[in-house]
């Protein structure tokens, strides 16, 4: 797993053949070798998206530095895990997109600290403008 060349195709090898939990196992293993790869980190993330979305949250916690963030990213879109990306987003520093994202999907991604401390560093003002609107009507008592 040391070598990123054959890392998709290993992965896609054994997605082929149906063995999703020994692949997120030895992906998971991958993880402690000296000088594991970015893609390591990146792609437990997405396999974590696809069959184990009850660790996905803890996996980007801990090792979003050490990921490919518009990759994982868009994993985690393509899935539909709303407060992951919006997680990602915000420590990417992409607060327009995190704002947005919480305005869309505010049943699983808005929380109330996170959304004014987006809103504050927001710098389209038709997003800031549109999240005030959406603070008002979601949030007035808060």
């Amino acid at each position: 797993i040391v070598s990123p060349d054959h890392l998709d195709d290993l992965i896609g090898h054994y997605e082929n053949l149906g063995y999703f939990d020994e692949l997120i196992s030895l992906m998971e293993q991958g993880l402690g070798l000296d000088g594991a790869h970015t893609g390591v980190f990146t792609n437990l993330g997405v396999l974590y998206s696809k069959y184990r979305p009850e660790a996905l949250m803890d996996h980007i916690k801990v090792y979003w530095s050490r990921m490919n963030l518009p990759k994982m990213l868009r994993a985690c879109e393509r899935a539909r895990h709303w407060e992951e990306a919006c997680y990602l987003q915000i420590e990417n520093k992409e607060y327009d997109s995190a704002c947005t994202c919480m305005i869309e999907h505010a049943e699983v991604a808005w929380e109330h600290n996170k959304f004014t401390e987006c809103a504050m560093k927001v710098r389209n003002q038709e997003i800031l403008y549109k999240g005030i609107n959406f603070y008002l009507e979601f949030a007035p008592m808060k």
